[in-house]
């Protein structure tokens, strides 16, 4: 798990932005396509209706989250009260030395600090897995990569067929798009390397500053669309039929634009105060509702019907005719938004890095682990033997040793007879590297 320190929280305001820029996306620009399926009259109640799932889910899982680091604060406690009254019983019972005791206890301290740390910021998985168990984690991690995954796949491609839509003239050239791709990549691995909310909140802000400037733009577009009626020559609009098969395009449409519901979770755990958690999520999601609606509607007032999934490229169809000053805007407008979305790329993908580190970092522990437990087993596996005169007794090891079979085994050295209790042989104490008990 991914620990975050006070230094790295967010205030309010930056929760606010991170909220708002993880559901402005390339969602968004699909909405007024999918709400022309259905009408403008008719689409208002099922984004609504969505909106309110999608904000109670996002509060939900982070009352789960609460509910755990409550119950896991409360074990914590409990076995620290056990952990102290053993340790006062011991310390009665028998001294102890005090290097080892040190140990003990700075090894106790950095457990607590690491848990209190872990227990704050809890993930999708470490939720699924006090559900449901680890096989629960790990479903519920496949399928969050897989969503966020295929969000940041999403992004590429719109940047890079954005970018080549500035080029009319190659834009139907497919491996101009891949190449395109591929010269993002080392773009986003830069600014991925931003590992942090706290760190992302400003990258985010610029982002939403470029949307919010975008789809201002386009809503100008509508307003001057809806008085002088502009229709381009030979232009037919191709209607669908609304079937059940457009109304789940319709639904799956507008989930997509909620695409922020994967990052809330990091958004809330980076929070300098949590307990205003509801507050910017209601203020976050509300500003969303209402430019997701906003948007749907002025597209379809003012053109009435959408024929293309990204309402950017519908309106370069549709001004291609037009004035040159029209198609400047368009430039912009594009240039802005796909700005926007290559700089949401590291917010959606912060999920996915932080599922990514966890299971990376499990591996690593777990080699460590299983390390020390090799240094320790060799570091115990020498016998002392020390032989004494001829009136005198052989030792041979330290402690007793049980659930190595039923038999003594005795052994003497000079007038010393030593007894090993559990194993038959001395050989095979000397063998496995354990001390033996002799009487």
């Amino acid at each position: 798990m991914t620990l975050i320190s006070s230094s790295h929280k967010t205030t309010s305001r930056e929760t606010v932005i991170l909220i708002l820029k993880a559901n402005l996306g390339a969602g968004c620009l699909a909405l007024p396509y999918s709400c022309s399926l259905l009408g403008a009259q008719q689409c208002v109640i099922p984004v609504l209706l969505i909106s309110c799932i999608t904000i109670y889910n996002m509060n939900l899982v982070v009352s789960c989250k609460h509910k755990i680091n409550a119950h896991l604060e409360m074990n914590k406690n409990k076995n620290k009260n056990i952990n102290s009254s053993n340790s006062n019983n011991n310390t009665k019972s028998k001294p102890i030395n005090t290097s080892t005791t040190n140990t003990i206890t700075d090894s106790t301290n950095n457990s607590t600090n690491s848990n209190s740390n872990t227990n704050n910021h809890l993930t999708y998985g470490d939720i699924a897995a006090h559900a449901f168990g680890p096989r629960g984690k790990k479903i519920i991690d496949f399928f969050l990569l897989f969503l966020q995954l295929s969000i940041c796949t999403v992004f590429i491609s719109f940047v890079s067929n954005n970018i080549l839509s500035l080029f009319p003239s190659h834009q139907t050239l497919t491996y101009l798009r891949i190449i395109m791709a591929l010269l993002l990549v080392p773009l986003l691995a830069i600014v991925t390397n931003l590992r942090t909310m706290q760190k992302l909140s400003p990258l985010a802000a610029v982002a939403f500053g470029m949307m919010m400037l975008g789809l201002l733009m386009i809503f100008v577009l509508c307003i001057l669309q809806t008085q002088y009626e502009y229709v381009p020559p030979g232009y037919h609009v191709h209607r669908i039929k609304t079937d059940n098969m457009t109304i789940w395009l319709f639904i799956s449409t507008v989930m997509y634009a909620f695409e922020g519901i994967g990052c809330i979770l990091p958004i809330e755990s980076a929070m300098l105060h949590p307990e205003q958690y509801t507050v910017c999520l209601m203020i976050g999601m509300g500003c969303v509702t209402m430019i997701y609606i906003s948007i749907a509607e002025f597209c379809l007032m003012a053109y009435h019907y959408i024929d293309d999934g990204s309402i950017i490229k519908f309106l370069q169809i549709y001004y291609s005719t037009a004035a040159r000053q029209i198609d400047i805007v368009m430039m912009i407008v594009n240039l802005l938004v796909t700005l926007s979305i290559l700089l949401s790329y590291p917010l959606q993908l912060y999920p996915a890095t932080e599922v990514i580190d966890q299971y990376v970092s499990e591996h690593y522990r777990k080699q460590v682990t299983e390390t020390h437990k090799t240094l320790n087993i060799d570091d115990n596996s020498s016998i002392d033997v020390s032989v004494a005169s001829d009136d005198g007794y052989g030792d041979m090891g330290m402690g007793d040793i049980d659930g190595y079979g039923g038999d003594y085994g005795d052994m003497g050295m000079g007038r010393g007879m030593g007894r090993v209790r559990g194993i038959s042989d001395v050989s095979d104490a000397i063998e496995m590297g354990i001390y033996a008990s002799t009487d």
